[in-house]
């Protein structure tokens, strides 16, 4: 447990004091390179079936920023026992050996919005209930999008922990919080999370199938990558040169065992804005189209190859990075309206 908990940097308390929290930022419509570590084999399909518990109503707040379906449709699916380095998709954020700064998807230093569908698969996904609050547990859940530092501020990461989302935020100071939504998401069907943070106070925000799941007064400062970030020599593989500056999909990017997810992701859209307020939005019924506050857009649906295209104006595409048994992850599919 305590290889676990170091993934993240040093836990300290974080008091909520439950203020104003509705977002206020401009934009809102309720609506690089890949990495070059551990490439290997043929990226293989998954023919798994795409049924749906998804909403499929079109509007709310919403609307903006989706449109008609791409050529292609499909989806990833990561099977959770990549290892040290395999199963997982990397976004490049930083350039370690220079001061220069990253690309617009490495988000943190304004408001931002992450929204992407899952479909957990309910058997795998079985890392309990975390200590919610000022801690760092989320470390312990089973991780779907992980922009950790090891053993460094600042960070964040999304995962399932006891059938609940987990968003968790560490701030500039190194101060945490683990906020737990309340919403069973392993019951087989596909989930719409947005989780969302206002860089001014630090305010979170967790929605599940576009109903508020938590919100919280979180962490203060800019939580992006830094620019001038070192990794650390503290890694499974040593130094942390081929995780930290990563943002990770599907996996714990240290190579942690037992702490990766299982199952279907589509649809990941990363955004410089708040895209909801706190009454909640009608979730997509169709896949995203990129508008000005899109910093990273990615279908999924590229459907063989080892790159997963970002459909934004930058240009910040992730390479599937291969391990484990069976070798993930694959493209799929099923998507959240078939």
């Amino acid at each position: 447990m305590t290889m676990l908990l170091a993934c993240g940097g040093d836990d300290a308390g974080q008091s909520s004091s439950g203020t104003e929290g509705t977002p206020t930022s401009a934009g809102m419509t309720g609506s690089s390179s890949g990495a070059s570590s551990g490439l290997a084999g043929t990226v293989s399909t998954s023919t798994q079936g795409g049924s749906s518990g998804a909403d499929t109503t079109e509007g709310g707040d919403d609307t903006e920023g989706t449109g008609p379906a791409p050529a292609g449709r499909g989806s990833i699916e990561f099977f959770g026992n990549g290892g040290l380095y395999g199963d997982r998709v990397l976004i490049e954020l930083d350039d370690p050996a220079t001061t220069e700064p990253g690309p617009p998807i490495d988000v943190g230093g304004t408001d931002f919005t992450i929204e992407l569908w899952i479909r957990p698969d309910p058997a795998a996904n079985d890392n309990p209930a975390i200590a919610c609050g000022g801690t760092n547990d989320w470390v312990t859940s089973n991780i779907i999008v992980d922009r950790d530092r090891h053993s460094q501020a600042p960070s964040f990461g999304i995962g399932i922990a006891g059938g609940v989302i987990v968003w968790a935020v560490q701030g500039e100071a190194g101060d945490p919080w683990s906020m737990c939504g309340t919403t069973d998401v392993l019951d087989g069907d596909w989930h719409h999370i947005a989780v969302q943070r206002r860089r001014s106070d630090g305010y979170l925000w967790l929605f599940v199938d576009g109903q508020l799941d938590a919100d919280v007064d979180g962490p203060d400062g800019d939580v992006s990558y830094p620019d001038d970030g070192q990794p650390m020599d503290v890694c499974p593989g040593g130094a942390c040169d081929y995780s930290d500056p990563f943002l990770a999909i599907g996996a714990e990017k240290h190579g942690y065992e037992g702490i990766s997810y299982t199952g279907l992701v589509d649809e990941l859209r990363l955004s410089s804005t708040l895209r909801h307020d706190g009454g909640g939005y009608e979730p997509p019924s169709t896949p995203y189209v990129a508008d000005d506050a899109t910093v990273g857009l990615f279908h999924f649906d590229d459907g063989s190859g080892s790159v997963a295209s970002d459909a934004s104006p930058n240009g910040s595409d992730g390479t599937l990075v291969l391990g484990g048994d069976p070798e993930g992850p694959v493209w799929s599919q099923a998507d959240p309206w078939g």
